[in-house]
């Protein structure tokens, strides 16, 4: 526990081996904390990469009020919930670009009746992907 808080102050005065060892003690119980969130350990590990580079860019506002490890997690959780509201938003934005794409295809191919009667079946669709726009994107 004060072993960690050491560390980190070597860190700020410039010691990269002392971070070193800090990324290598924390990163698998980080990497499975991540995944605790995201449900893929490959974006885990990223997150947990991005979050080493973010305790480090900011290394010099570390105050050991609390662990190391409860401020990394804090860091890994902060940086999972970003991922997670980016996923949502381009979720959304991927099923309106698809539903754009199906529209134009069926405007043009509405003359026949089967199409037609396809077409209006579809809108009903298209007013839930309208509101699931709304929802993701307020």
């Amino acid at each position: 526990m004060h072993e960690d808080n050491a560390l980190m102050q070597f860190v700020q005065q410039g010691d990269r081996t002392a971070f070193e060892t800090l990324m290598i003690k924390h990163r698998v119980a980080a990497t499975y904390f991540a995944n605790s969130f995201i449900h893929d350990i490959d974006i885990s590990e990223d997150i947990v990469q991005e979050s080493f580079i973010s305790v480090y860019m900011s290394r010099m506002n570390y105050k050991p009020i609390h662990t190391f490890k409860t401020y990394l997690f804090t860091v890994v959780r902060n940086h999972a919930i970003d991922y997670l509201r980016k996923k949502k938003t381009t979720m959304a934005w991927m099923i309106i670009m698809i539903s754009h794409r199906t529209l134009a295809v069926l405007m043009i191919s509405t003359t026949r009746k089967r199409n037609y009667d396809w077409f209006n079946k579809y809108l009903m669709s298209w007013k839930t992907i309208r509101r699931l726009h709304y929802f993701f994107l307020r």
